[in-house]
C-alpha cells in the first residue's frame, strides 16, 4: 500500500526531533515528493503541513497520470502557493 501524507510528515517530525540526539547539529534539508491537490486551498494546506513538519523542498510528482495533457495542466497551474497567495485579493 501507499504511505499516507500523515505518516510521512510524522517521520519528518521525528527525524527533526531526533536530529540533535547524536551530536548532529548542522542544518539539513528534507525533500518530499507527491501530488498536490488541484484545489489551490487544499494544496496550500498540504504544503503548510509539510512546512510545519520541517520539509524544506516539495517535488511535484504524479506518477499515476503521466499523460501529456495532465503534465501540461500541471505546468499551467504553476506551483502550489501558500494560503495567503492562494486567497483572491
Amino acid at each position: 500500500g501507499s504511505v499516507t501524507d500523515d505518516v510521512r510528515l510524522a517521520a519528518v517530525r521525528r527525524l527533526r526531533d531526533e536530529h540533535g540526539l547524536d551530536g548532529l547539529d548542522r542544518p539539513f534539508d528534507v525533500v518530499l515528493d507527491g501530488t498536490s491537490p488541484a484545489d489551490p486551498r487544499a494544496a496550500a494546506e498540504l504544503l503548510g503541513r509539510c512546512e510545519d513538519a520541517g520539509v524544506t523542498w516539495w517535488i511535484e510528482a504524479d506518477w499515476s497520470n503521466t499523460s501529456v495533457e495532465r503534465l501540461r495542466d500541471r505546468i499551467v497551474a504553476g506551483p502550489p502557493r501558500p494560503v495567503a497567495a492562494a486567497t483572491p485579493r
